[in-house]
């Protein structure tokens, strides 16, 4: 069935309106590509007074040649090699040992401790009494990861752009290098350093370098409140700035922190610059220096190099001031503005489509109905675009099997996103006849189906089922009547730009994801309500396709990074995003007689590649491994032993190591210590030395000491008073937290091997109970019980290839 012949934008054939909707959404792909892409790395050839990625690299190979978390005996070979690269840039610089406690309500501890030892060192300036600039990154790595971009790139481009910097010296201002130990356990060394080292007091702003994976563009994510200045010092000297302002709002109210937390802490303003494209190298084996982009190191030196050389020779650093709303277009110019200039563009938003919406209305274009009819079908669009993402989601989760790691989709990410693009255009192009012709009993019937195949897919499925019925029911109430294209477009803009007004509310520095894009298609709007010249249709078209790509391209360009950062593991992020797009390029496929057979081509080439990644998904290989995690555990009191794992579902190879000694893994917990849910098969014991553990009063004070004593990387501490216990030090620090009475806290201390591990506890009145467990956790199996050799495609993540040697007491106090 055709689509009915209605009034066309210009009058223009359908095949030339089908030719500007392809360019157009080519030019919007290929826009988002350009936005998310890095710049090619400079050569080592590079002036002297410019950032090299290609110098930077020498340094992330010899950091990041294995593994070395806070406490390992590889990381002291990472801190002589940074001693000497900064010895030989002239940065004279510092080892300083301390011990940092940090306390973090994400984390299952009441405190999380360590011996860390943090390296400083500076490029004096001319005049020593200004406030310095501080670089920071930490060079310690999480177990079992090399750290190529967490955080060896960071540590790589901060001593690139020291050498730089010494280049064109002298600076008005010292630049401060410190390079922390145990970030990846709790920002101990940033901690440790803006709590007591005395280079603290010398500091008016701080500059974080960090990284979640190993590719993708750098972006300023973070700034301190009141931190207008610092953008605008971004805006008026980094080379190609990446950032926005909603990306740091968001930031600050997820669970994540980084060594830049501890400077806001103090008072500190700063920023925080990170790469995060291909996340299944965070924090795992294959976070390595050939893997590594080198281009997006380079485009973290390209922002961070001018904006530090202009600190340090400013007069004076960029002053608090308030908040402003900015964003990068493209990656080629950052925009931003005040708040009140979000209002300005959300109610002048609002404004142009009331009156689109009353002209239409006016020139009988639509009927009032019509425009209701079009907010409704924008509103079906963004039900049927949640529910085949979440069809979907069912589908991966059964071809991968329902206890599947996540980096078995964040591996797939090229072709998830490949197949949600195609599989949203294809929605995009299937709900637009059906507004044109009003086929409601068709979409209804659709969005039955597809609920129901979610529920067949892995057992009932109320959210699917929720979208499915919501999206028949609407398309009954909206799709009744045939639309026009005027209908369809205005109530859908008049809608759009409700929420625009509605977001401006709710989230200030986040309304220009709406506000800009929707700004281009007022205006392409606007432009097809004008007749244009006579003789002169083919301008009106170029113009509305080059505002439709504009747009299309703007929207794009924020879904791939919102996937980047989620959408592997949560595609339905890209909604919104493809619900606007479709409204961007509606007016370039009103009249094509062909988008049932598109769009249902698309469909089916989106799914057919979702397909091929859940498939690849589930077969592990070097590039996208599956994660695996088996250790041993040893209780010396009791004398058993276990071989353990947290994951859902037990692979092969896992299961094969856990039953090694005979027993079959059965689900349980190794409670207080260990209480979430585990596979747990019976080992053979191996004798290791107890963890001495005592405890004596000293004044109204009780002193715990434990140490490791057979090679620990940190110990746990399980603690039960009888009574609550107010005023908690570790290492001379003190801890806001009380120890609660009759419940069990947990306290990690990380590097325990260089001497006694003390907690001062105060001692509550009258007699009482301590009841204690202590878990050294050492790295690498008993000697003679190590399982078979991991295949290829598999490697240890968390707590995979430890040791965790058990002991408890239980103290009396009077």
């Amino acid at each position: 069935m055709a689509f009915t012949k209605r009034p066309n934008i210009a009058g223009q054939r359908p095949a030339f309106q089908l030719a500007g909707f392809a360019l157009a959404w080519i030019a919007g792909i290929a826009l988002a590509a350009m936005s998310g892409s890095p710049p090619q790395p400079s050569p080592a050839s590079a002036l002297a007074h410019s950032f090299s990625a290609e110098r930077a690299m020498a340094d992330v190979e010899a950091i990041a040649a294995r593994p070395h978390p806070t406490g390992s005996p590889e990381i002291e070979l990472v801190r002589r090699r940074l001693v000497a690269r900064m010895q030989a840039l002239g940065l004279s610089p510092q080892r300083r040992a301390s011990v940092g406690v940090t306390e973090n309500k994400h984390f299952p501890d009441l405190a999380i401790a360590g011996r860390v030892q943090n390296i400083v060192g500076e490029l004096p300036g001319t005049d020593p009494t200004l406030p310095a600039v501080l670089v920071m990154a930490h060079y310690d790595s999480a177990p079992h990861s090399p750290g190529a971009g967490d955080d060896a790139a960071g540590i790589a481009a901060a001593l690139e752009i020291a050498r730089a910097l010494k280049a064109d010296e002298p600076h008005r201002r010292t630049v401060i290098f410190l390079f922390t130990d145990g970030e990846e356990p709790g920002l101990l060394g940033s901690s440790a350093f803006f709590q007591v080292d005395p280079s603290r007091k010398r500091v008016g702003v701080v500059v974080n370098l960090e990284a979640r994976g190993d590719s993708g563009r750098t972006a300023m994510f973070q700034t301190s409140a009141q931190g207008g200045g610092l953008v605008a010092m971004l805006q008026k000297h980094a080379r190609a700035p990446s950032a926005d302002s909603f990306a740091s709002w968001l930031y600050e109210r997820m669970p994540n922190d980084t060594d830049l937390t501890s400077a806001f802490k103090s008072g500190l303003p700063g920023m925080n610059f990170a790469f995060a494209g291909h996340q299944i190298a965070y924090h795992t084996p294959i976070s390595t220096p050939e893997r590594l982009n080198r281009g997006s190191l380079q485009h973290m030196g390209d922002q961070v190099l001018p904006v530090v050389r202009a600190m340090a020779d400013a007069p004076a650093l960029p002053v608090s001031a308030p908040d402003r709303v900015y964003s990068d277009v493209f990656g080629l110019k950052l925009v931003s503005y005040p708040p009140w200039g979000g209002w300005m563009l959300a109610i002048g938003l609002a404004a142009a489509a009331l009156i689109l919406a009353a002209l239409a209305v006016r020139r009988d274009l639509a009927t009032p109905g019509q425009l209701a009819s079009g907010a409704g079908v924008l509103l079906a669009l963004l039900f049927a675009a949640a529910l085949a993402l979440r069809l979907d989601g069912r589908l991966l989760t059964a071809l991968l099997g329902a206890g599947a790691s996540p980096h078995a989709l964040i591996g797939q990410f090229e072709l998830l996103l490949g197949g949600g693009v195609l599989l949203l255009s294809g929605i995009g192009l299937l709900v637009l006849p059906a507004a044109a012709n009003g086929w409601w009993r068709a979409a209804a019937y659709a969005f039955l189906a597809v609920g129901l195949i979610c529920s067949l897919l892995g057992g009932i499925d109320p959210p699917g089922a929720g979208m499915a019925i919501s999206g028949a029911l609407l398309c009954a109430a909206v799709l009744r009547r045939p639309n026009t294209l005027w209908g369809l477009w205005t109530g859908g803009l008049l809608l759009a730009a409700a929420l625009a007004l509605c977001l401006q509310f709710a989230v200030p520095k986040g309304a220009h994801l709406l506000t800009w894009p929707l700004l281009a298609m007022v205006a392409a709007c606007a432009i097809a309500m004008t007749k244009p010249p006579a003789g002169r249709p083919a301008l009106e078209l170029l113009a509305i396709g080059a505002l439709g790509a504009l747009a299309f391209g703007l929207l794009a360009s924020q879904a791939y990074g919102f996937f980047t950062a989620t959408g592997p593991v949560a595609p339905l992020v890209l909604t919104p995003f493809a619900t606007l797009a479709a409204l961007a390029l509606l007016p370039l496929v009103w009249r094509w007689d062909g988008a049932p057979v598109g769009g249902s081509i698309l469909l089916v080439a989106g799914m057919g590649l979702l397909a091929v990644a859940g498939v690849r998904g589930s077969r592990p290989s070097p590039q996208a491994p599956h994660m695996v995690e088996a250790f041993y555990v040893a209780d010396l009191d009791k004398g058993r032993a276990w071989r353990a794992s947290a994951s859902p579902d037990l692979g092969a190879w896992t299961s094969a190591a856990l039953s090694l000694d005979g027993d079959f893994p059965r689900r349980g917990r190794l409670e207080p210590f260990l209480s979430e849910p585990l596979w747990l098969a019976a080992a053979r014991p191996v004798a290791f030395a107890a963890p001495p553990i005592t405890l004596e009063t000293s004044g109204e004070a009780l002193l715990l000491r434990t140490r490791a004593v057979n090679q620990g990387r940190f110990m746990r501490l399980m603690l039960k008073p009888s009574a609550e216990m107010k005023g908690l030090s570790i290492g001379g620090l003190p801890v806001r937290a009380a120890l609660p009475a009759g419940v069990w806290s947990q306290v990690t201390f990380h590097a325990p091997a260089e001497g006694d591990v003390v907690l001062e506890l105060p001692k509550p009145a009258g007699a009482g109970v301590l009841e204690i467990w202590v878990a050294e956790v050492r790295d690498g199996w008993p000697k003679g019980r190590e399982p078979a050799p991991r295949p290829s495609g598999v490697e240890p993540f968390r707590r995979a290839d430890t040791t965790w040697i058990v002991t408890r007491r239980k103290f009396d106090w009077k």
